[in-house]
């Protein structure tokens, strides 16, 4: 009987973080336009293995920028709970930037010239928010699991298609 309670107790917490989870997903993507025009895939390869995700942009001028640009590859970088590439795209300074992110935004880092998608915050940060170093303009958002993004090796081949 005990067994049956923890299961179900196990259940009802895991059904929440889904729930939780998808809320705020819906709530980034209903900052921005969400039609198929707006998204892209994006393709990771490394030795053993390939990953292809989608992202949705939003509407902004960088993220228009960026998807003007579009095929663009590089090699993946990480830092703390992030993974970036640089580009040769420069996005002028617009309004649009913030210094708090979402799991799963993707941005343009001016500094750097680089896309940034971020994963799975430090346990230092609550409601999965962190703060970035430098200012970052929001791009898009990616549904893709933390948890794999989290395993791909700097030096893997990226592309946005």
């Amino acid at each position: 009987m005990l067994e049956i309670f923890l299961l179900s107790l196990i259940v009802i917490i895991f059904s929440i973080v889904l729930l939780k989870n998808k809320l705020q997903r819906i709530a980034v993507l209903s900052q921005g336009d969400c039609s198929l025009q707006n998204k892209r895939n994006i393709l990771i390869t490394g030795e053993n293995y390939s990953l292809e995700f989608p992202v949705i942009f939003i509407k902004n001028n960088a993220a228009t920028i960026i998807k003007n640009n579009l095929p663009i590859e590089g090699k993946i970088n990480k830092w703390a709970e992030g993974i970036y590439f640089s580009t040769n795209i420069n996005v002028s300074q617009f309004n649009d930037k913030a210094s708090n992110i979402v799991v799963g935004d993707v941005a343009y880092w001016p500094e750097n010239k680089a896309i940034c998608i971020f994963y799975l915050p430090s346990p230092a940060y609550e409601n999965e928010k962190q703060t970035t170093n430098s200012p970052v303009i929001k791009i898009g958002h990616t549904s893709a699991k933390p948890e794999l993004l989290k395993k791909i090796a700097i030096g893997d081949k990226i592309e946005i298609i």
